[in-house]
Order: C-alpha cells, then sequence, then structure tokens
C-alpha cells in the first residue's frame, strides 16, 4: 500500500499531470489525492500483463523524468488482470489514475469511486460515424 502522510499535492499541480496525459487514453481518477514526493500508480485492465506493460513502460519513463521536479518520485505502470483486482486497489489507494475504454469504464464507476478526467481518442479522432444500418 502507498504511505499517504505526505502533504497534499495541490489540485493544480493534479490537474497539470493529468494534462500531460496528453496520449489520448480515458483516463478516470479515484476520490483519493496524489501526495507530493511519492509513486504515481497509473493502471489498466488487461490479461496480457507483459504485453500492455511493454507498450506502456515507456510512458511510465516519459512521465517519470517529466514530473520528477513535480514532486513525484517515480511513475508505475500497474495491469490489473481482472475487474475486482482493479477496484480493491482502487478503493485501498493503491491506484492514482486509471484508463481504460469508455465501456470498461462505466462498469468500474459503479463499484469505485472515480471521477472522469479524459476521455480517449483513437488514432486522433474523439468521435466515430457510422452509416445508417451498417451495424
Amino acid at each position: 500500500m502507498i504511505d499517504r502522510g505526505r502533504s497534499n499535492m495541490s489540485w493544480v499541480r493534479r490537474i497539470s499531470l493529468i494534462v500531460m496525459f496528453g496520449f489520448g487514453a480515458a483516463l478516470l481518477l479515484p476520490s483519493t489525492q496524489v501526495f507530493a514526493g511519492e509513486t504515481l500508480v497509473i493502471s489498466t485492465i488487461d490479461t496480457k500483463v507483459k504485453k500492455t506493460n511493454k507498450r506502456f513502460r515507456p510512458m511510465a519513463n516519459y512521465l517519470t523524468e517529466m514530473l520528477s521536479g513535480h514532486g513525484v518520485d517515480a511513475v508505475e505502470f500497474v495491469v490489473e488482470t481482472t475487474k475486482s483486482s482493479l477496484i480493491e486497489g482502487l478503493k485501498a489507494g493503491d491506484i492514482d489514475i486509471y484508463f481504460d475504454s469508455p465501456l470498461v469504464m462505466a462498469e468500474v464507476m459503479k463499484d469505485a469511486p472515480l471521477r472522469p478526467a479524459l476521455r480517449r481518442w483513437k488514432k486522433g479522432v474523439a468521435e466515430f460515424w457510422t452509416r445508417h444500418g451498417s451495424a
């Protein structure tokens, strides 16, 4: 479990952290706050743990470098394999930021104290259109 005994990170700094996540994934923030001088834990759900870790390790390394002067010592990426383990981590305060597709997020939000912060863009597009009857 992450030690939350340090001073509070201001909302301005926290919003700045969120804005830095310009990679286009949908993010959800637990109701707990990130505190200065600790590890920022980002998580998602996937059954392919090694592949997902390999995909997001560069992002975690980049964020560690970029946030080191802003009170965050490290960024850790955690892949949960089940919705229940993710919800448990969110409720315990072990996960600071969670991102996933909107459908999965809606399911997780039913059981965990989350607040949407950004929505996902896929290949630079925020909305998708289909022709009538093309289901």
